[in-house]
This record gives C-alpha cells, structure tokens and sequence, in this order.
C-alpha cells in the first residue's frame, strides 16, 4: 500500500500504516542504511504478524517533477503496543545490503590479475548483486585473497578499507547493490553558508574537515558542490522527518580528504589449508582448496618450501595433497610445506624413490632401507634394526672426543690391516 505523508512525501510498505508520526534514516560508507520509523497501524484493517516481518519499506519524494525514492529497505525488528483502538508501532530496518550480512563464508580468490572491485563483483554475482567499480581508486589484487568466517558484507568492507575505498549500500532499488569506491554522483547547487557546523578529524598526515548543513532538497552521496571556497563532496546523507516536515542534512568533505583511512585488517599467523595439488611449476605449486570445494580459483603458484627443507629439489606430484601455510599475519606470504598422498592406501610411488646424478651417484629410499652409493664403491646401508658401510678405499671415523660403538656384534674385515689409534 502508499500512503502520503507529507507534500511531497510517500510511503510504501505491505505494512497496513494509518499515520506516521516520525523517522530518521541515515547512509554512511560501510554501513547499512538504517531507519527508525514510529507511527500507527490501523485496527481495522486485518493483517498477519508474519506480514511484518521483512516487509518492505519505501520512502520517496516529489522533486524536480518526478518520484526520487530515498529509502528503500527491509524491516528487521518491530515492536507493537495497543492503544485504544490503533496499534502504536516503532520499527527499525536496513537496506538490502543486509542480505549480504548473513551467511558466514570461507573461500579464496587467487585470480591475482584482476582487480579488487571485479574479484567482489563476481563473489557477490549469484546473491543477484551489482557492484559498480570506481575504476581510479581500483587497483590490482597481487596475490590470493581469503575470505575466512566472515560474511560477503564484512569481507567487502575489509577489502575497502585495506586499500582506502568506500563500501557504499544502494538505496534506492531495494537489492543488494553496492558502489566499491566513491560514487562518482552529479554537479549540484551549493548550500546556504549561513547555518552550518564542523568536524575536523585525523587523516594520516592531514586533517580531514567535514562540514555538515541542512536542506529540504535531497542529494547522493558521491553528489558534489562548492562550499566555502572549496570543491567538496557529499559523504553522508541523513533524512529526519518529524511535526510533517522533511529536512535532510548532508556531509560535506573536500574532495582531495574524501577517501577513508586505510586499516590493515588481516587474518592472524599461522593460518593453514589443506588442499589438491593442481599444477606444478619449478618448485611452485597450484592448489584446489578444500575451502573452494576443491574448485580452482585462479592461476596462483605457491612456493614450495617443505619443512624438512628442500635438498633434493622433490615437488608435490600433481592429486597429491598439500598443506599451504601463512607463517606471518596477512595473506601475502603463503607456502605449501607439507605434502601427502590423498589415497594412503594406495602405493602411489611412495614406497621406494632413488635419485642418480650423471656422476653415477646414487641415493635409493625404501620402505625398509636408505642406501647411499659413490660410483658403486663407496656403500652406505642403513636399515630399520642395523647399518653397514663398505668402502674401496679408505674409511675415516673422526671424532674430537670419544668415539663409542655398541651392538651385540660387531664386525670389521679389512684386506690388509685394521689400526686403532689415540693421540
């Protein structure tokens, strides 16, 4: 139903509203759009409790000659009292940004070729949302990104705050739509200079003056103007209805401060994923993370850096399970440091390995043995229960202090002559 407020002034909602009394709501960077609506329903008319639950809630204006709405959001908690024949209500609710703050999810995105306005674009696509880039505040990913037990709203809002671009909610079509980086709004008549109050806050090396006025007409944030000499730009709208009349009041910033201050928002140390090993590149890897379902996200490669260290120059085999760590806070230093076979039951050549260089040298890995040959001459055998060594020429045991060999036998056969000595 719509119903007229005021001149100039409607609402529509499935909510069976007789008269409202009073509402205040406000658009920021970063945040919901929220109302805070008081009024009364009408007692005969019928509804049903669930009706209000969600309900849709639509302010718009007459201006300029055509309907400009300037709310549009979901009720999100309601409260109702009985008063002779109405019901007196309060109501508070949020623009469809919301709906993107309810699903905690953990995914990666390593595509680190694209930006990070097209990386949240086509993370937030399948909610049915538009996100609308500012291409000069945009800028590329470089490495892979994690989104980790947050939702797509907090993590949208940690990816613009990491790089100094606003988050901004739509509010006018009633969808989860979104601007990454200023809105890039229309030239407008500037405001009275005579009634006006000040902010002045702290931006890195500068200060940062936001003027704040009042007007009867309503504007966007991204919206600009000249005030007080300077070029200055809208950065928060606040609409206030009360006694039948609208006021709006607006933040004005200077255009060169109108960014917000960069936080460093990262994942703690330490974190760790297992995934399947897609691609292998020198002593780079590709995974599929679990976290993706065991998706490809991108064409990232990991260095491989095992703990054992890395002598043999050995690199996970492509199904093969990896596990890829960050030993340091943020998400720009990631390795894969451990390795295994995702099918353990299977003997996928894990059973024995032998490495031989050109020089015939040889070093074989068996389940029960590793055995270190020199040209066939020089033997090194080491067992589960014992170990032997055989040498064509001479064999050296060299040791600053003691020496101490202890078995039940032991047997050493020289051709010729066997010395024991001590200095």
């Amino acid at each position: 139903m719509k119903i007229k407020l005021a001149e100039r002034l409607y609402l529509e909602t499935e909510i069976p509203v007789y008269q409202v009394e009073y509402f205040i709501f406000s658009w920021k960077p970063f945040e919901h759009a929220k109302l805070k609506l008081r009024g009364y329903l009408g007692a005969h008319i019928s509804w049903n409790q669930e009706v209000l639950e969600h309900a849709s809630i639509q302010l718009s204006v007459e201006q300029e000659g055509k309907i400009q709405v300037i709310y549009h959001g979901y009720v999100a908690a309601m409260n109702l009292e009985t008063i002779g024949k109405f019901f007196s209500f309060e109501l508070e609710a949020l623009s469809a940004s919301c709906l993107l703050d309810v699903e905690v999810k953990n995914k990666s995105f390593q595509a680190v070729e694209k930006t990070y306005g097209e990386m949240i674009k086509e993370m937030v696509s399948e909610h049915g949302s538009q996100v609308i880039r500012n291409r000069d505040s945009d800028r590329m990913i470089g490495y892979p990104v994690f989104c980790l037990n947050e939702t797509l709203w907090q993590f949208i809002n940690r990816m613009g705050k990491k790089i100094g671009v606003y988050v901004i909610p739509d509010l006018e079509t009633g969808k989860p739509n979104l601007w990454f980086g200023m809105r890039k709004g229309k030239r407008i008549s500037s405001f009275t200079e005579n009634d006006f109050s000040m902010q002045i806050n702290p931006l890195e090396n500068d200060d940062r003056i936001v003027f704040q006025v009042k007007d009867r007409n309503f504007y966007k944030i991204g919206d600009g103007t000249s005030y007080l000499g300077e070029n200055v730009t809208i950065t928060e709208v606040q609409g206030c209805f009360e006694h039948g009349e609208l006021v709006f009041t607006y933040g004005l910033e200077n255009k060169t401060t109108c960014k917000p201050c960069k936080q460093g928002i990262e994942m703690a140390a330490g974190q760790g994923f297992w995934g399947t090993v897609k691609a292998v590149n020198n002593e780079q890897v590709k995974l599929a993370l679990e976290i993706d379902h065991g998706e490809e996200t991108g064409d990232y490669y990991f260095p491989w850096c095992p703990e054992t260290g890395n002598v043999f120059y050995a690199v996970p085999e492509i199904g093969a399970k990896a596990l890829l760590c960050f030993f340091d806070a943020g998400q720009e230093h990631g390795m894969v440091v451990h390795c295994m076979n995702r099918e353990h039951k299977t003997s996928k050549g894990l059973e024995n390995k032998v490495l031989k260089t050109k020089e015939d040298n040889l070093v074989q890995l068996e389940k029960k043995r590793v055995y270190f040959s020199q040209n066939n001459q020089n033997l090194l055998e080491v067992h589960d229960h014992d170990a032997s060594t055989v040498s064509e020429n001479s064999l050296s045991i060299l040791a600053k202090k003691k020496i101490k060999l202890k078995a039940k036998r032991i047997n050493i056969s020289a051709p010729e002559e066997i010395k024991l000595c001590q200095d």
